[in-house]
């Protein structure tokens, strides 16, 4: 057996599933497009908040594909580590993809906490904006309500 190789996979697996942690709904979070855009800005206080569960989906099935691709690649060449024969190989990358398909789907579908916030705005507006927990926001905070094409932030003025 060649663990050399098969601890590597799985180190290789857990960072591919790590990576998918980072939700970027942050206030404090841009994502390259969004870098360099002309935004407007409104003030105003927030009046009201509540937590909700934001879900992650990027599309039907993309996780359950990736994961399943991933696996299946990694747990075919386990089996090639651990196995001379064909059928062992095919085992592998089998069990690879079907838990690699379970836990690309876990990951695609997984939620984050966020709040929506309900802001009056300085021009007797009211506006809503839902986002994560960063920055850490309050009731009665004054706050900069950015908006785009790209979506809206709520930011400490």
């Amino acid at each position: 057996m060649n663990f050399k190789v098969i601890g590597c996979l799985g180190c290789s697996i857990a960072s591919m599933c790590l990576s998918g942690c980072d939700d970027g709904l942050s206030g404090d979070s841009y994502t390259h497009a969004q870098a360099k855009t002309v935004n407007s800005v409104q003030y105003g206080t927030i009046v009201s908040m509540r937590e909700v569960s934001i879900k992650r989906h990027e599309g039907p099935g993309a996780g359950a594909g990736l994961g399943a691709a991933g696996g299946g690649t990694a747990g075919y060449l386990i089996g090639n580590a651990v196995s001379d024969s064909t059928t062992g190989k095919l085992v592998g990358a089998g069990i690879g993809a079907l838990a690699g398909g379970i836990a690309g789907n876990a990951i695609q579908n997984r939620s984050v906490k966020g709040f929506e916030y309900t802001i009056q705005l300085d021009n007797g507006g009211t506006v809503s904006v839902t986002q994560g927990k960063t920055p850490a926001l309050s009731i009665g905070q004054r706050v900069q309500v950015i908006s785009g094409a790209s979506g809206g932030r709520v930011v400490p003025a």
